[in-house]
């Protein structure tokens, strides 16, 4: 424990004058705990151990108070030995201060104390103060266990808050939480470092021989480029004939926070091509990233490239935000972006909204109507995407996953969830909520999650008008009446959809192409099939890759990666945290 000593003399040690600021001290030293004494006030003539001891008296007094406080002038004798500081208020001019005094024998004597402020102070505010911020061992621990329980940080930062009582408790924020987790995670890894890294890459590699990696150092030595991808993944890559670039996502920041050149997009692709044994994906989905572009067009010139719809959108306030009718220019552009029939309407509605308001000379929206055959959903519905519009897991794939992958899942959660899905799908089911025959069929082959959206595209069959348009043989053409509606499920407009069938070769196409883009029997074409009685869907028209009977190769993958919870190490460290923890809170009642 920490001792404060009070003594009142004319004179000090070495020869210094000290005073007793506003009240006497008589007798001999007494002995002041730090530790009990809540409401103690720096005065002239205290005289303490250490510096950790006056740190201590004058920062527990400055968060009291409610302001910040720092070091400021010190001075070195002759041995380079420190003779004299200064504690005093982190306000710029402000000079409220103390003075402290290094004696011959080590110890430290407040020579003279201001308290005055020439600033408002903030007790309920102190604790936000960079010098009152600080997380103990503790709490570094509860922080580092929870984390890697997936705990997210605001549930772990809340239990903190009500074990202390209160926020205003805490000597810490919960953006200092953050930060130290990041750090944490940052060592998990190990050291850090290129040889680290290529040392933690030969073990995986070691483990499974097609564990893929690469690293590019640059001519002074310095990493510049790391690239790898487990042997899951390139089992799937091959299985499926493209890549989920969510769940791998390539983001280039240098220690700039500057986004990357097309040389290194070169370098990048380049490389995964090897990896993926030349193999080209079906689709490429990126942001409008010119560097990207580039190198997509060098490497994937036969691959279907779009841009990402998400990040477009969210520029619309920042691009238009100026217009004097921008709410109005919104809506109509979204209406465009999200409920165009065909590319005509898209065409013609977008070149009237620029008449209208004046602004066919607004460069951005021009620019975009160039390339919307590479953004606009209703020009690129007919090509496989999955359902994805967007490589933000907010938008399309969070709609397509939710509740199966978060930001947070790790590739072992990940391949975890997939074994439990593949689990579920084929010892139970959603229950039928039709008659329809071919619902049999698909709950039988499709895995649940995609069976739970062929029936929501049967459910929207209720808001339909079928007519039949024509007739010739095995051919027929039937026109499907269907409801837009807006955000709030209100109904927005009603929308013709063509739907084509040859019975003698059984092919059927809609106009709302949802097979072409998802890979599932959009409603309309559910509406047909029942008016002409189908009892049995082809097999073309369940995709592979969402059924639930297909033994896919990827999944006989192990998983190679580093388990950081369940080594050895890591078991006997929790084990000798729990039990010192244990006998602390033994030892108080």
């Amino acid at each position: 424990m920490g001792e404060v000593v009070l003594v009142c003399s004319e004179q000090g040690k070495d020869n210094v004058e000290v005073g007793c600021s506003n009240y006497e001290i008589h007798g001999k030293e007494k002995p002041v705990d730090l530790d009990l004494v809540e409401n103690i006030v720096p005065e002239a003539g205290m005289i303490l151990d250490s510096k950790e001891e006056v740190y201590k008296l004058y920062i527990q007094y400055a968060r009291r108070e409610g302001f910040g406080s720092t070091k400021k002038s010190t001075r070195l004798g002759d041995d380079e030995k420190l003779k004299y500081y200064t504690l005093a208020c982190v306000r710029v001019n402000c000079p409220a201060k103390i003075n402290i005094i290094v004696s011959s024998d080590g110890r430290f004597t407040i020579s003279s104390v201001n308290l005055e402020h020439n600033h408002a102070l903030s007790p309920q505010k102190a604790r936000f103060q960079k010098c009152n911020k600080k997380i103990d061992a503790y709490v570094k621990r509860r922080l580092e266990l929870n984390d890697q329980a997936r705990i997210s940080l605001s549930k772990n930062f809340h239990s903190l808050a009500v074990e202390s009582g209160g926020y205003e408790n805490l000597t810490y924020t919960e953006k200092d939480c953050r930060k130290y987790i990041a750090k944490a995670r940052q060592f998990r890894l190990g050291v850090g470092d290129v040889v680290a890294l290529g040392k933690y890459f030969s073990r995986m590699q070691q483990r499974n021989t097609k564990f893929f990696h690469l690293i590019d150092i640059d001519e002074e030595g310095c990493l510049r480029n790391v690239f790898w991808v487990d042997a899951r993944s390139i089992a799937a890559y091959e299985a499926f004939g493209d890549y989920d670039m969510p769940f791998a996502p390539f983001v280039r920041i240098n220690h700039h926070e500057q986004t990357e050149d097309t040389e290194t997009y070169i370098w990048l692709f380049k490389i995964w091509l090897k990896c993926m044994s030349g193999k080209v994906p079906i689709a490429i989905l990126t942001d409008q990233c010119m560097a990207i572009q580039g190198a997509v067009r060098m490497f994937f010139s036969n691959s279907h490239h779009r841009l990402c719809l998400w990040h477009i959108m969210k520029k619309v306030p920042e691009k238009l935000g100026g217009l004097n009718k921008y709410k109005a220019i919104k809506k109509i552009l979204k209406r465009i972006t999200y409920e165009a029939v065909d590319t005509q309407e898209f065409e013609d509605t977008y070149l009237k909204m620029l008449a209208d308001y004046n602004i066919e000379k607004n460069e951005w929206l021009n620019s975009l109507f160039k390339i919307h055959d590479h953004w606009a959903p209703v020009y690129v519905r007919g090509i496989f995407w999955a359902g994805m519009s967007s490589t933000q897991r907010n938008e399309s794939v969070n709609s397509f996953f939710d509740g199966y992958v978060g930001p947070t899942t790790s590739l072992k959660q990940f391949i975890e969830k997939e074994n439990k899905a593949d689990f579920a799908s084929f010892n139970s089911c959603f229950p039928l909520i039709t008659d329809c025959y071919f619902e049999k069929q698909l709950q039988e082959a499709y895995t649940n999650e995609i069976f739970k959206l062929f029936q929501d595209e049967l459910l929207g069959m209720i808001y339909f008008n079928l007519t039949l348009t024509g007739s010739h043989g095995a051919v027929c053409s039937f026109q499907v009446s269907d409801v837009v509606k807006g955000k709030e499920g209100a109904f927005r407009k009603q929308v013709v959809y063509n739907v084509y069938t040859n019975a003698g070769e059984f092919d059927i196409k809609c106009s709302y192409r949802l097979f072409e883009f998802k890979g599932i029997i959009c409603r309309h074409i559910c509406k047909v099939l029942i008016e002409k009685n189908v009892q049995d869907i082809p097999s073309r028209y369940i995709l592979p890759r969402w059924r639930k009977d297909i033994k896919r190769m990827h999944t006989y993958v192990q998983n190679c990666y580093d388990d950081p919870q369940t080594s050895e190490e890591k078991l006997r460290y929790n084990k000798l945290c729990s039990h010192l923890l244990n006998k602390t809170s033994n030892s108080f009642p």
